[in-house]
Parts: structure tokens; C-alpha cells; sequence
């Protein structure tokens, strides 16, 4: 193995780990995601719930703290819809770095496999020019031989 082959191996190993962390990453915003999906779906689902289930005919007091929790609740689908928006935003983030450690690590591994074919040309070549000078050595030997004897 050439130097530059063991170079490009390291470098290989190297982009793969970093390739496999962001794939890793990509996978923890995914989760997060869809985490705060569900919890998004939750809130809303309890919102309808709750104003679907509101009693009409209650008291002044009753329906003001019913009022003022519907309030609350729709705050809190608010926030929850700007973070699950923010996590969308870090899929996208984590989607975008893998695909590109993918594509170093790609590159590193069509340069090793290069490095490779190269190396394995220049062996076939001293192969071909050892043979070629063995066959001219005994060439000249039989055409000495030939000569000798005639």
C-alpha cells in the first residue's frame, strides 16, 4: 500500500465517522420532530375538546376561567407550532450536513478506488515491460543461437 493510498484510506475512515454522526443527527432531529408533532397534535386535540365539551348555562366566574384556559390553551399551540416549525428547520439543517459528509465521504472513496486502479496500471505496466524484456533476452538468444549454428 503507497503512502497517499494508506493517506487516502485514513482520510476514508475519517469521513465515515463523521458521515455516521451526522447521519446520527439526522435521526435525533427526525425523533425531536416528531416529537413535538405529536405534542403539537395533543394541544390542538385538547383544544377542540375542550371547547367542544364547554357547558353553556354556567356561571359568570365559570365561564370567564373556562374563557381564560381556552386563552391559555391557544397560546400554547402557538408556541408549540413556532417549535415544531424550529425543529423542521433543524431536520432540515441535520438533512443538508448529512448529505454532505455523504458526498466527502463519496469523493474520498472514488479517489481511494482511483489511487487503486492507478497503482494496479503502473504494477500491470512493469509486469508487461518484464515480460516484453524477457521475451526480447530470449529472442536474442535463440536469434544468437540460430546464427551460431548456421
Amino acid at each position: 500500500m503507497t503512502r497517499r493510498e494508506r493517506q487516502l484510506t485514513t482520510l476514508g475512515r475519517l469521513k465515515s465517522l463523521t458521515r455516521d454522526e451526522a447521519r446520527r443527527r439526522l435521526g435525533a432531529a427526525q425523533s425531536e420532530h416528531a416529537q413535538q408533532q405529536a405534542r403539537l397534535q395533543e394541544l390542538t386535540s385538547y383544544l377542540q375538546d375542550y371547547r367542544r365539551l364547554a357547558v353553556s348555562g354556567s356561571s359568570p366566574t365559570v365561564h370567564m376561567n373556562r374563557e381564560h384556559f381556552i386563552t391559555r390553551l391557544h397560546q400554547a399551540v402557538d408556541l408549540q407550532t413556532t417549535v415544531v416549525a424550529q425543529s423542521e428547520s433543524r431536520v432540515r439543517q441535520a438533512e443538508l450536513g448529512w448529505m454532505a459528509t455523504r458526498q466527502d465521504a463519496r469523493s474520498v472513496d472514488r479517489l481511494l478506488e482511483n489511487e487503486r486502479q492507478s497503482q494496479q496500471q503502473a504494477q500491470d505496466r512493469r509486469e508487461q515491460s518484464a515480460l516484453d524484456e524477457h521475451a526480447v533476452l530470449q529472442f536474442g538468444r535463440a536469434g544468437a543461437n540460430g546464427l551460431a549454428g548456421g
